[in-house]
Parts: C-alpha cells; sequence; structure tokens
C-alpha cells in the first residue's frame, strides 16, 4: 500500500493514503462534535473544536509511533524499513524481509504495544498535571482519552491473531519452542482469519440489525486482517519450499548481451525468439546500461523494428534493484523481486553476470506443492 510522501523519521519515509483521510475526518468530527461537547459543556465551541483537532493528530502521532518502534526494533535484528503508511485501518511498516529467529519477531512484535502502553501512561501524566495546576478539564480531558486510545490500541493489538502485534508474539512463541515456522505461522493465521470473520459477522450485525453504518468499518477490518492472514500463510510455505535453495541453483545461463546499437529486429530475430526468453541485458561496449523486456517491444509497431535501436526501448539498469547475487537465497531474491515490481533479475557472482532468474524460475520447485 502506497501513498503521498510527507517527510521522514530516522530515515524511514513516511506516507499517507487517501483513505487515511477519511478516517482522519471522522474522527476529528466524532471528537469535536459529540465527545467532548458531550462530556464538557461547560467548554467553549473553540475549545472543543481545538481539543477535538489536536486530539485526532496526536491519535495518530501515537500510531506513528506504535510502528516506528516496531521499525527502530527491526532494524536492530537486521530487518529493514523502507516506509511507513497511514491508511484507513491504522498504520503499516513496510519491512524488505521477515525476521531471520523467533527472539528477532518477538521482540520486533512486542515493541509497537510497549510504546503504546507508553504513551498512554505519558497521556494521563500529563492530564494529571493540568489537572493539578487548574486548567479547563476539557484540556485533561484530551489526554485522558487519548491515554485510553492507546491503551486500546495495545490491548487490540496484542490479540493472538495474526497479523496483528499479539498474533506474531504467538507465532514467535511456537516457533521457539517447536521450531517450525510453517506450522507456527498456520495457526497464528488460523487465529487470525478466524478474527476476521468474526468482525465481518459483529459488522453484518451492527449494519443489519442496529442500523450503525460503523459495521463498515468492522467489515473491512475483518476482511483485511483475513486476507492479510491467508497471504502469510502462503508466504510461510514458499519460503519453506525454497529453504536452502540459492538463486545459483535456480538461475538460467548467462544469456547473450546485446549491444545498445542493435536493432530491435535484430534483438527479435536473433536472441528473444529463437531462445524464447523473456528479457535480455543491453550493454554499451563492455558496461551492462539497461534491460529490453519482450513486452515492452510487443508494444511497438513491428514495422519500426528494423530502425528502431535497443537503448531507446530498453529499460535503464538500476544495479541495487536488478542485479542478485548468485549466492542469495531463492526465497530473499523472490522476496526483492515482489518489492521491486520486478519479473527478471540479472545474476552476478565474481567473475560477473552469471546468468538471468525470473519469478517463473525461483518458482518453479513450487508446483505440485500443497
Amino acid at each position: 500500500m502506497r501513498g503521498w510522501r510527507v517527510g521522514s523519521i530516522a530515515g524511514i519515509d513516511l506516507e499517507i493514503n487517501f483513505t487515511w483521510l477519511f478516517l482522519f475526518a471522522l474522527m476529528a468530527m466524532w471528537l469535536a462534535g459529540d465527545h467532548f461537547p458531550g462530556k464538557y459543556p461547560q467548554a467553549a465551541q473553540w475549545e472543543h473544536l481545538t481539543a477535538g483537532l489536536l486530539a485526532t493528530v496526536l491519535l495518530f502521532v501515537s500510531v506513528v509511533l506504535h510502528e516506528v518502534a516496531h521499525s527502530l526494533a527491526a532494524r536492530q535484528y537486521g530487518v529493514g524499513v523502507s516506509r511507513i503508511t497511514l491508511f484507513i485501518f491504522g498504520g503499516v511498516a513496510q519491512t524488505d524481509s521477515e525476521p531471520r529467529t523467533a527472539i528477532s519477531e518477538l521482540v520486533i512484535a512486542i515493541a509497537g504495544p510497549l510504546c503504546s502502553v507508553a504513551i498512554a501512561a505519558v497521556a494521563y501524566g500529563v492530564g494529571w498535571a493540568l489537572q493539578q495546576v487548574g486548567t479547563a478539564p476539557v484540556w485533561s480531558g484530551l489526554f485522558a482519552i487519548l491515554g485510553l486510545v492507546n491503551l486500546m490500541l495495545a490491548g487490540f493489538n496484542i490479540l493472538p491473531a495474526f497479523p496483528l502485534d499479539g498474533g506474531r508474539v504467538l507465532r514467535a512463541s511456537l516457533w521457539y519452542l517447536t521450531d517450525n515456522l510453517l506450522r507456527s505461522t498456520y495457526i497464528a493465521t488460523l487465529m487470525g482469519r478466524g478474527l476476521g470473520y468474526l468482525l465481518i459477522g459483529m459488522g453484518v450485525y451492527s449494519l443489519l440489525f442496529e442500523h450503525n453504518l460503523s459495521g463498515l468499518y468492522l467489515v473491512g477490518m475483518g476482511w483485511l486482517l483475513g486476507s492479510v492472514a491467508a497471504g502469510a500463510y502462503q508466504t510461510a510455505r514458499v519460503q519453506a519450499q525454497l529453504h536452502d535453495v540459492s538463486v545459483r541453483q535456480l538461475m538460467r545461463p548467462a544469456p547473450a548481451l546485446l549491444q545498445a546499437t542493435d536493432s530491435v529486429q535484430t534483438a527479435i530475430d536473433s536472441y528473444l525468439r529463437p531462445h524464447q526468453v523473456a528479457a535480455l541485458p543491453v550493454v554499451y561496449g563492455d558496461r551492462i546500461v539497461g534491460i529490453l523486456r519482450a513486452r515492452e517491444v510487443e508494444q511497438v509497431d513491428p514495422a519500426n523494428w528494423p530502425y528502431l535501436p535497443v537503448h531507446q526501448l530498453m529499460t535503464p539498469l538500476d544495479p541495487l534493484a536488478d542485479v542478485v547475487g548468485a549466492d542469495t537465497g531463492a526465497f530473499d531474491a523472490l522476496a526483492a523481486m515482489s518489492r521491486d515490481s520486478r519479473d527478471y533479475l540479472l545474476v552476478a557472482d565474481s567473475e560477473g553476470i552469471a546468468g538471468t532468474v525470473t519469478v517463473a524460475d525461483l518458482t518453479g520447485p513450487l508446483r505440485g506443492v500443497v
């Protein structure tokens, strides 16, 4: 899930998905138009509005800090985090890999709820201090609601249902006890799907019998939890199947190298069609400068193939995203291709380009696996 980049925290991009705007607006309207006026009727309207907006902002700052806590813990165990995205169901941190050990997953998972509890403690402390100095009740009430919501956030996230933090704690604990990541993931994600079905049921009941539109939110959250849980189990299956398999074992031999000045017609007649390959590296002299993909060629009028040089259709080489080491794990390469939206990688060893690998090459061992 992507959004608009609004800044960075500790080197991690912070993004806002458009769906978050709806949640922000609803939360602000509820706090400013219902909660604070109902609880503190003696306060002025401007105080209700100010407290509502400020509380909403602080609540989402709390969500960001919750995800930052996960991210900083992940970094300690070598798990990179590229961005944090706020969306209608909260926040999510985008990692470049899964934790390698049960202990690392446990620490990463528990960091978020602990951060939320710490924020709640600070919020209640500030609210108490404001009461002692005699400020208007609406301002201490602002921090009271901030503390309560953070406790609720921690409590919900600690439920033992993957992909919630508690589900990750459950998986880490089972993984540590059984040394079986796949089985542990199955149990944790089964709990996640169960919670998803429960939330969907609660949402449908709320819609049909209580005529409460908030049921839509429960249905959406339940669907998301169930979908992510199912996807996580499939990922774990792939990881287990590709355990100890390297890219070198699945790659194709080093391909022919196209010169950037060759015509597209030459590329098709001499390489793409005869060898039935999806892409080829392009060189300028002895330096690889890009990749020519068959799907890009197919979008061009065949009448132009003899006159169009390869460099005008190639995708410029991104060494970090388009090249993988031959000894890289097959699952890690597959995860990187998914993250960077790649379907083809060059494989390099100490002597240079040793071969190529596609998604189909990496998933070939999975065919027929249940």
